[in-house]
């Protein structure tokens, strides 16, 4: 994690006397750290889950799926979600390598209560939405929410940073717009970490041989996902 020059030798400088700290940057300092703990703690949770998404695949055809955390139709909702996030073309789609179990894992096993109260305000806003008004169409509803002009983009950026007052449609839009992005981040995750796309699309060598950090982009061919 990068700090300033002044930093680099500590609270107390270089001197070794005590250097105090503004009340801003106490407080950035205070975020960088929380947020660093934050990718760390879902970077550990993931590896933990990546077991359980090696086996999304071989189980989807012989199992009738059940929720750990969300609702049959909730679970619905997010595999059209899915799909139309990373439809099906020559390579398998969303729902088919079932990242959308590894979403409800994820929310289920990783999430704190708070998030989690959270992202199902969140969900029961945009899956109301995709019913009552788009006729269950998920690419309509990436389309209404993100094929926005930039100044609209704007704000939903602002919108997603504050919490609005209690009550109020910003706070509807504040929650749907945090989930449906968080959302699009999990079922990447659980995409890429997938067996079909580890092994099959993606670059993959069980056993790798030594480490050579400085190649041409043209000898690597893609992504590896070991």
């Amino acid at each position: 994690m990068s700090e300033s020059l002044p930093d680099l030798h500590g609270p107390h400088g270089p001197g070794g006397s005590l250097r105090p700290r503004t009340t801003q940057a106490r407080k950035a300092l205070i975020m960088d750290r929380r947020k660093a703990i934050q990718i760390m703690g879902y970077s550990v949770a993931s590896a933990t889950l990546l077991g359980w998404g090696t086996a999304c695949r071989e189980s989807a055809a012989t199992e009738v799926w059940r929720p750990d955390f969300h609702t049959e139709a909730e679970g619905d909702f997010l595999a059209q979600l899915g799909e139309a996030f990373l439809p099906a073309t020559d390579i398998p789609g969303a729902r088919a390598v079932g990242a959308h179990r590894f979403v409800d894992r994820f929310v289920d096993q990783v999430f704190d209560s708070s998030a989690q109260r959270e992202w199902r305000v969140g969900l029961h806003r945009l899956q109301e939405n995709w019913r009552e008004n788009l006729q269950h169409d998920a690419v309509a509803l990436l389309r209404q929410m993100l094929d926005l002009p930039e100044d609209e983009q704007r704000e939903i950026k602002q919108l997603m940073e504050q919490t609005p007052p209690p009550g109020s449609s910003a706070e509807d839009r504040h929650y749907a717009y945090r989930t449906l992005f968080k959302c699009k981040e999990l079922i990447m995750l659980g995409y890429f970490a997938s067996k079909p796309i580890g092994e099959d699309v993606l670059a993959f060598l069980p056993t790798p041989g030594g480490y050579d950090p400085c190649i041409p982009y043209e000898e690597v061919g893609k992504a590896w996902s070991l």
